[in-house]
């Protein structure tokens, strides 16, 4: 097939969109096979993609043909069989406009004018179908025909903002798509609504994926206060409807196999927590107002479920969530609330899972937060009795966050002897130690309270002093202690501790 039969193919679909007459359905049928010939050989062959885009006068007939479909498209959603082949048609066209906008280069930029014209139209062909998919009284066919046009757009303007000529789209054009299709998703649950489409929803986020990359549509997102509360509502929303993980309400699962809209929400929010302007956006939240729980919620799984953070993202990260933690303003005459544990767990469950970076681990001790959450984890110790076995009938209080907080202390004390001597001095020792046992409300406790004396220990002999004494006055347990890997022996008289003997063989 050559260029010049793909322009006869669109010139005959714009004569039969300006048709009526009986032999019109047939002319349809027909284009639409042609249509699909050129298409098809478009996805196939390199050379012909580039050689159709190339063409200002297919770009001139594809915008025609998007005009026509914009200036006859009734408020009203008409449903007959002229209707259908005329929109199965316009995402025929889309389809076209998709294959043909990834032969794009950098030296393409005489296309610019034609190309952005189509983004433009179909930019324009999106918004007018999403405000029809919102009636709740389309019929499943009509629904099914709008989504597939919606979302052939939508790979068309995910394709277009992957290419060197991307970052020219992203103005008020897209800003305006996105907030609608934020509005659509973020919405869907409001009575009378209709039901929200995988398909729609997915190809939705792959767009927006790609918006979030360019710094000036990011910045005006989250510097628009109501758009940018409509964006969060939208992610949260699809992944209470589409993820296998939405349940999770203690701390964030971590090595969860991940679908293809759990993906898309980790990297979109990834590339948006990042932010530095993020942290200005924290500072002024409310906590607890809202739907906030909700998304710190959302933001904890994500940030549990991220392998891998540049040096400049784990610093944003550690700066809003202490940032937040500060916010909570957690004291001694503090109400032990379900929403405070809610806000706290996701809060302390995200600084944990970053812990393991040495940045992290330097803001918060350089910043002193590591005296911040000690203290936090004396006053849970003392307001929270250890819940035990035979006491399972009781209500469990305030859960996990205990646990939380000893598996930070336990990554800040891991070969940092000055941590170490600091935990000693602000009375740490003790508190895990007080922690080393089986608690009901913290079911993770005892572990990881005995791997933290271990780090304790380890390398520190003024700590296993300290710890020896605490033996003798039979403070601590010998269990505890065996666990953490240390032996007590007396010498000379005196209680001490004799660490692991090391082992020639790492496996043993």
């Amino acid at each position: 097939m050559e260029p010049i039969e793909c322009l006869t193919v669109l010139s005959r679909i714009l004569v039969t969109l300006g048709s009526n007459g009986d032999k019109v359905l047939k002319d349809y049928r027909h284009n639409l096979d042609l249509l699909s010939a050129c298409l098809s050989h478009a996805n196939s062959n390199a050379g012909f993609r580039r050689e159709v885009f190339q063409s200002q006068s297919v770009w001139v007939m594809l915008n025609q043909i998007f005009s026509f479909y914009l200036e006859n498209s009734d408020t009203r959603v008409v449903q007959d069989e002229i209707w259908q082949y005329r929109t199965r048609t316009v995402r025929g066209i889309s389809l076209l406009a998709r294959s043909m906008i990834t032969a794009c280069t950098a030296q393409d930029s005489s296309a610019q004018p034609y190309v952005e014209n189509t983004h433009r139209n179909i930019s324009n062909v999106t918004r007018v179908s999403i405000a029809k998919l919102c009636d709740s009284s389309l019929s499943d066919s009509t629904r099914d025909l709008y989504v597939k046009l919606i979302s052939s757009n939508f790979q068309f303007l995910t394709n277009l903002m992957n290419t060197k000529l991307g970052d020219e789209y992203h103005g008020t054009i897209d800003y305006k798509l996105a907030q609608d299709l934020f509005r659509r998703i973020a919405h869907v649950k409001e009575p009378g609504d209709a039901p929200l489409d995988l398909e729609f929803a997915e190809h939705g986020l792959y767009l927006v994926n790609s918006l979030v990359d360019n710094k000036e549509f990011s910045f005006t997102l989250m510097d628009d206060q109501e758009t940018f509360n409509l964006f969060l509502s939208a992610l949260l929303n699809s992944f209470e409807e589409f993820s296998t993980n939405a349940a999770i309400e203690i701390e964030a699962a971590k090595d969860q196999d991940l679908n293809a809209i759990e993906l898309l929400i980790v990297s979109i929010c990834s590339k948006i927590i990042t932010k530095p302007r993020f942290v200005t956006w924290i500072d002024t939240m409310d906590p607890f107002d809202g739907n906030m729980p909700n998304y710190l919620k959302l933001f904890q799984t994500i940030i549990v479920n991220r392998d891998s953070w540049s040096s400049d993202q784990l610093i944003v990260l550690i700066t809003w969530l202490t940032t937040l933690f500060d916010r909570l303003n957690v004291d001694d005459n503090s109400v032990l609330t379900a929403s405070l544990n809610k806000v706290l767990v996701s809060t302390l469950d995200s600084i944990a899972s970053i812990c393991q970076y040495e940045e992290v681990r330097q803001y918060i001790s350089e910043y002193h937060y590591f005296v911040k959450f000690l203290d936090l984890l004396k006053m849970l110790s003392i307001k929270v009795p250890r819940k035990a076995l035979k006491d399972s009938a009781s209500k469990i209080q305030f859960p996990n966050t205990k646990s939380i907080i000893v598996e930070i202390l336990t990554f800040l004390v891991h070969k940092n002897f000055k941590v170490q001597e600091a935990m000693r001095d602000f009375q740490g020792i003790e508190v895990i130690l007080n922690n080393c046992n089986i608690d009901e409300n913290e079911p993770f406790i005892k572990e990881r309270s005995i791997l933290c004396i271990k780090y304790l220990l380890e390398n520190n002999q003024a700590n296993q002093d300290f710890v020896a004494k605490l033996e003798a006055k039979k403070v601590t347990d010998d269990k505890v202690l065996s666990e953490a890997g240390y032996e007590v022996d007396i010498v000379d008289g005196k209680v001490k501790l004799k660490p692991p003997k090391p082992r020639s063989n790492p496996s043993e």
